[in-house]
């Protein structure tokens, strides 16, 4: 059984951990796995992590079970450029665990723990057809179709919203 709990600082090498297996999973055809491994260094540092969890506006939450350890985690924060809009950050599950639910109850946790706002949004590479999916399902509208560069090259991004 899965339990979610706020996630501690005990916590970031492990979450970094599962971020890794999780990117390479949804990126590594289409963006490579030197460039995955170089932005999980890059975005997922030891530090930046504890100052998230740590942070009193950002909520932090993590999946584990008894036998698997930590299977997952999820990120939301304000959005800096909208005080009615929750980010989110990041949701990575083990590439494992896809399908049980457990990216379900995750994005239900934190997003009963985050106050103050009134929508979620979030962004996601086009390409990462697990990720569109999921948000779909979860009663995210597509709001925006972009292009963004990304470590030099250009990709499509689909952003999503949805009502809290």
């Amino acid at each position: 059984m899965v339990a979610i709990r706020p996630a501690e600082p005990r916590d970031v090498e492990t979450i970094r951990s599962v971020a890794r297996r999780s990117w390479h999973a949804a990126y590594d055809e289409f963006l490579g796995p030197e460039t995955v491994d170089r932005t999980v260094d890059e975005w997922y540092t030891l530090e930046s992590l504890r100052a998230v969890i740590d942070g009193s506006d950002h909520v932090v939450s993590v999946a584990e079970d008894a036998t698997s350890g930590l299977v997952g985690f999820a990120h939301v924060g304000p959005d800096p450029e909208d005080e009615g809009l929750a980010e989110l950050y990041r949701i990575y599950v083990r590439p494992e665990r896809w399908g049980e639910g457990t990216g379900s109850r995750l994005l239900a946790d934190v997003t009963e723990r985050i106050e103050g706002f009134d929508r979620l949004g979030l962004s996601v590479f086009a390409e990462n057809e697990v990720g569109v999916d999921f948000y779909e399902r979860q009663g995210f509208e597509r709001v925006e179709v972009r292009a963004i560069e990304f470590d030099g090259e250009c990709y499509e991004e689909y952003r999503y919203e949805r009502d809290l």
